[in-house]
């Protein structure tokens, strides 16, 4: 029988908030295979001198297809998942079974019951003091049902469990003294979000927003808001503080640079709409000028592209706009019904779509989210769906959000840790944050109600930010930061027991 310690928390005061629909479990059996490189889990082992206090996972809902997604009551609860007989089902987060591989790698097995939220560290044995992170922030759904690796080398070598000899090679054996000091640290959190802070109301002084529209976070967790009403970008903290702001109105006066872009005006803003950020610059697309801007990020002006025409390049009343992991910049050129790619200094590189009706055309594309694989989703606003592609433009698949009961319109997207498409959805009194999976499995609704979701954005910490343009506010959400721990001493695991 497998030998571990589980940590239980009194979780008598967390009240779980009714779900929508009654859904059946499905039961997880992901097999976790973590790779303290980081080629697969996020990232590679780091040492941490203290406990992890700023880390947090999530809350959860599972759920299935249905015919027609209806709205829930309407309160500001997060919802959470709800088994069959319709109690909020208590998620068991267990280790079932480890197995040996090699090079120090390990499969560990656990019974997961719907999608988590997982993070896991080296830690000293019996206490939930981490030393060592080889993975943080990573979301377990049902699609991961597959196998994926810990391969737990550089811990050995770091902690003297394992040794290599003169030559630089590795020693046989494992010095299991040393291995008894530590423990395999797992923590899991179900996924649900819920409230964090609000910051901005109506208004133009510095901080006050009009009409807000897209925002983006940098890797820091600031936030950049198109305050579109203003015809101005502004930058938050995490914390929604005021730190800058760039921009003021200008109508662009055509063909008077050389370029025909029209750059007479730039850094002045008419109607900025969607914002992408890079570790180097920053972009913001303007629908009345029918162009994208470019500036570094300190906020001055590098480059305009764009222009108004229906030629390859041009643009006709942009709208979302994002960059994927190679900087390259993929714009929703909604009045001519298609997406364009960009590299970093505007030059065209790719055209996806056109109008139509079928698969891979657009109706009016609106926003464009963008996951760590350069994958893209597209909101089609007039065909009522979320098209995939891959960074070369082949379709992936759809998510048809025809089936949510009374919809009306959507208006943003967003991708959470690569495997939940965010949707800003109007409904029949108010707008949802609709959640699915890549395949399109509906998982219900996060956050509670908005006025008017104009834009969505992840940071880093799996932290979702809504732009409620009908409130003139900024809505931060956060997944729930109890989490499950789960520990196994390293000793066992090299025995396999």
């Amino acid at each position: 029988m497998l030998n571990m310690r589980i940590i239980h928390k009194d979780r008598s005061d967390i009240k779980a908030a009714e779900f929508l629909h009654r859904l059946t479990a499905v039961s997880l059996a992901a097999v976790i295979l973590l790779f303290a490189s980081g080629a697969e889990a996020g990232g590679a082992g780091k040492y941490t001198p203290g406990n992890d206090s700023n880390r947090f996972a999530a809350d959860d809902i599972s759920g299935a297809e249905f015919e027609e997604i209806t709205a829930d009551d309407g309160d500001d609860t997060a919802e959470t998942f709800t088994s069959a007989d319709g109690t909020a089902s208590e998620k068991n987060c267990a280790i079932t079974r480890t197995e040996r591989l090699k090079d120090d790698s390990f499969k560990i097995h656990f019974n997961l019951c719907g999608p988590v939220i997982m993070s896991a560290f080296i830690s000293t044995a019996g206490s939930d003091h981490k030393v060592y992170e080889l993975f943080a922030t990573t979301l377990i759904t049902e699609q991961d049902s597959g196998a994926v690796t810990v391969n737990l080398k550089d811990a050995f070598l770091r902690y003297g469990i394992t040794s290599k000899d003169e030559n630089g090679k590795p020693a046989a054996g494992y010095n299991a003294d040393k291995a008894l000091k530590y423990d395999l640290f797992f923590e899991f959190s179900p996924l649900e979000y819920s409230l964090n802070l609000e910051f901005g109301s109506p208004g133009r002084l510095s901080g006050l927003l009009s009409g807000p529209a897209g925002l983006a976070a940098d890797a820091d967790g600031n936030i950049f808001v198109c305050d579109c009403g203003n015809d101005r970008i502004q930058k938050f903290d995490p914390a929604g503080h005021f730190i800058y702001e760039f921009g003021s109105f200008a109508w662009d006066e055509k063909n008077t640079s050389p370029n025909n872009i029209g750059v007479s005006n730039a850094a002045s803003f008419n109607e900025p709409v969607s914002v992408a950020v890079t570790p180097k610059n920053i972009f913001v697309s303007e629908r009345g000028n029918n162009r994208i801007q470019k500036f570094d990020r300190d906020a001055n002006f590098v480059l305009a592209f764009g222009g108004e025409g229906k030629t390859l390049g041009r643009l006709n009343a942009p709208l979302g706009i994002a960059c994927d992991r190679s900087n390259y910049v993929w714009a929703c050129d909604s009045k001519n019904d298609r997406v364009q790619k960009f590299d970093a200094n505007g030059n065209y590189m790719l055209e996806i779509g056109g109008f139509g009706y079928g698969s891979g055309k657009f109706n009016e594309p609106v926003d464009i989210g963008i996951d760590s694989k350069s994958n893209i989703y597209v909101l089609d606003a007039g065909n009522r769906r979320i098209t995939g592609f891959d960074e070369y433009g082949n379709i992936l698949g759809e998510i048809p959000l025809k089936k949510i009961g009374g919809l009306k319109s959507a208006g943003a997207v967003a991708v959470l840790l690569d495997k939940i498409i965010l949707a800003g959805v109007a409904l029949e009194k108010e707008s949802r944050l609709a959640a699915f999976d890549t395949a399109g499995t509906f998982y219900g609704y996060f956050g509670g109600t908005f006025s008017k979701i104009t834009g969505i954005a992840v940071d880093a910490y799996a932290n979702i930010y809504v732009s409620d343009g009908g409130a003139n506010k900024i809505i931060k959400l956060s997944a729930r930061r109890d989490k499950i721990p789960v520990q196994l001493n390293l000793k066992k695991i090299i025995e396999n027991k």
